[in-house]
C-alpha cells in the first residue's frame, strides 16, 4: 500500500513540472516545430514564410519571416499595425516598442520570453544583415502594404529618420526639399530674383518633426548710408530761395550766395523700394544736390551699392552740369516726399521749397561716408513637414524560446 501511495507521489509531481516547463517564460521547449512527423526545428522557417503570433488584444496577428541569423528569427508584421492611420516617427516607434510589445505579451509570459529579444522597428543594417536586401530593395517574397513605412533608424541632430517606400525601396526620395535661387543673389535691389523649392537629393528618409529648411538670401542692399558731397566750384554761385513753395511761384524769401563747398545727406532704401536723400542736421545745407536729385533735368541718382563680394561702390559718383537760365531761369524743387522718393535739402525742412541759381557750370562728386548698412532679402520660408509613414513593428525571437505546431504554423 504505501509502495502504490509513493508512485502516485511520483507521477503528480512529474505532472506538476511537465506543466511548468510548458507554461513558464523560464524553461521553453528547444525550438522544434510541434507535432511535426520529423520534429522539424524551428529553423526551418524561412525566408516569406507566414506566422500567426499575437495576443488577445491583437486583430490581425500574421507576420512574415525574414530569416534566421545567430539564434534568432526575425518575424516582420504583415500588414501594418495602425489600421492605415498614418504617424510620425517619435509615434511610430513609441508603438512598437511600447503598445505592439504589451499586446504581443499576452502570449510571451505562457509561451516564450521577450527579455534579450527585441519588438520594435526593424532597422536598415539588419534588414541588410539577413540578406534580403538587393539594390536597395526588399526580397519579393516581402509582401507591400498600403504605403511606406518607418525604418528605426533615426539620427536626431539631422531630424532625418529611414523608412521604406510602398513598393519595398530604400531609396525613395523623402521629399525633403531646399530653396535654390536660380539665377543668383539679385544686388541693389529689395525685391530680389525668383524661389524655388526643389529637392534636396536624400532618398531614404523624411523628417523626423518639421523643421525650416536653411534660409536662402534672394537679394541684398544697401538700406542705409551716409554721402559727402563735394562741389568746390560752385560755391559763391548766386542763388533764390522760395521758402514756403516748391514752384518759385511770386516773391522769393531770399537771396544772396552759395556761401559753401561740402555737405552731407543720409541715404537709404526701404523693403519697398523708396529711396530717401536727406540732409543730415549739422553738416550744413545740401540744396545743390537735392535740386540735382529732384531736378527731371538732372535726374541725378548718387546711390551706395554693395558688390557681390561685399564691398562697396558710389553709383552716380560724378555729376558735371550747370543749372539752366540762372537767376531767371528754371525754378528747381529742394523738398519732396512721395511714394517712391524722399528728398529734403534741410533736416528740418518738411514742406516745399524752391530755388533758381545764377549761371555757372560746375561739378559735384559724390562719396562714401562711414559704414553702409546692408539689408538682406530672403525667400519665403520653407517648412519640411514631419514625414508620416506606416508602423510595421518586427521581432527578434530566440529560436529556443518557440514552440510551434506545424499544420498552421502557429505559435501558441
Amino acid at each position: 500500500m504505501w509502495k502504490r501511495a509513493w508512485i502516485s507521489i511520483l507521477a503528480l509531481m512529474a505532472m506538476g513540472t511537465f506543466a511548468y516547463a510548458l507554461f513558464s517564460d523560464e524553461l521553453f521547449a528547444a525550438g522544434h516545430i510541434d507535432g511535426s512527423p520529423n520534429n522539424e526545428a524551428a529553423t526551418s522557417l524561412k525566408l516569406g514564410d507566414r506566422v500567426h503570433l499575437g495576443g488577445s488584444a491583437m486583430s490581425d496577428d500574421m507576420h512574415t519571416v525574414l530569416g534566421t541569423k545567430d539564434g534568432y528569427l526575425y518575424l516582420l508584421r504583415t500588414n501594418s499595425a495602425n489600421s492605415g492611420n498614418l504617424s510620425n516617427y517619435n509615434n511610430a516607434l513609441s508603438y512598437a516598442n511600447t503598445t505592439y510589445k504589451t499586446q504581443l505579451g499576452n502570449i510571451g509570459s505562457a509561451h516564450f520570453s521577450l527579455r534579450g529579444n527585441a519588438v520594435s522597428l526593424i532597422s536598415k543594417a539588419e534588414l541588410q544583415n539577413l540578406s534580403i536586401v538587393s539594390n536597395d530593395t526588399l526580397d519579393a517574397s516581402i509582401p507591400q502594404i498600403s504605403d511606406k513605412w518607418w525604418l528605426k533608424d533615426a539620427d536626431t541632430n539631422t531630424n532625418r529618420a529611414s523608412f521604406v517606400s510602398a513598393t519595398n525601396t530604400l531609396n525613395e526620395d523623402g521629399g525633403i526639399k531646399k530653396t535654390i535661387t536660380p539665377s543668383g543673389v539679385a544686388l541693389n535691389t529689395a525685391t530680389g530674383g525668383t524661389c524655388s523649392n526643389v529637392s534636396t537629393g536624400e532618398t531614404g528618409v523624411m523628417p523626423i518633426i518639421s523643421f525650416d529648411a536653411t534660409a536662402v538670401v534672394k537679394a541684398k542692399y544697401v538700406s542705409s548710408a551716409q554721402i559727402r558731397f563735394d562741389y568746390p566750384t560752385a560755391e559763391g554761385m548766386g542763388r533764390s530761395l522760395w521758402l514756403n513753395n516748391g514752384t518759385c511761384a511770386g516773391s522769393y524769401d531770399e537771396t544772396g550766395f552759395l556761401d559753401r563747398n561740402v555737405s552731407n545727406m543720409n541715404y537709404t532704401m526701404s523693403s519697398a523700394g523708396k529711396e530717401s536723400w536727406v540732409a543730415v542736421a549739422g553738416s550744413g545745407n545740401a540744396m545743390i544736390a537735392a535740386a540735382l536729385i529732384l531736378s527731371p533735368e538732372h535726374n541725378w541718382r548718387p546711390r551706395v551699392t554693395v558688390n557681390s563680394n561685399g564691398t562697396f561702390k558710389m553709383n552716380n559718383q560724378t555729376l558735371a552740369t550747370h543749372f539752366t537760365g540762372g537767376i531767371s531761369g528754371n525754378c528747381y524743387t529742394l523738398w519732396q516726399n512721395s511714394e517712391t522718393l524722399n528728398v529734403s535739402s534741410n533736416s528740418s525742412l518738411t514742406h516745399p521749397a524752391s530755388a533758381k541759381w545764377g549761371g555757372r557750370d560746375f561739378t559735384i562728386t559724390a562719396s562714401i561716408s562711414g559704414t553702409p548698412t546692408v539689408t538682406n532679402v530672403n525667400c519665403p520660408t520653407l517648412t519640411n513637414a514631419a514625414g508620416s509613414a506606416l508602423v510595421r513593428p518586427y521581432l527578434k525571437v530566440a529560436i529556443n524560446d518557440i514552440l510551434m505546431r506545424n499544420d498552421a504554423k502557429r505559435s501558441y
